[in-house]
């Protein structure tokens, strides 16, 4: 048998790669404040109750696997992932 080549071969600039660091950043917090600036609107405290300060977590770990569900379906509907080349 033959060596198995990888399905992809995906390289990164380290420039490219920084860029992308930043935006993701400034993406999340600007997501984090969108979030706050939700609870002034409504009134209320994400921490007022011990319920609401274990909802965190338990919403981080449910929303994960279906966010990457998406990207699953989106990579089976069209055949690959965005950017990537064939090997």
């Amino acid at each position: 048998m033959g060596e198995e080549k990888p399905a992809y071969e995906f390289e990164l600039r380290s420039d490219l790669a920084g860029v992308w660091m930043v935006v993701s950043l400034v993406l999340f917090v600007a997501a984090a404040a969108g979030v706050g600036l939700l609870y002034v609107l409504l009134r209320r405290s994400p921490f007022e109750s011990p319920g609401s300060l274990l909802l965190w977590p338990v919403a981080f770990l449910a929303v994960l696997p279906v966010h990457e569900l998406v990207h699953a379906a989106f990579i089976r509907l069209f055949g690959g992932g965005p950017g990537l080349e064939r090997a």
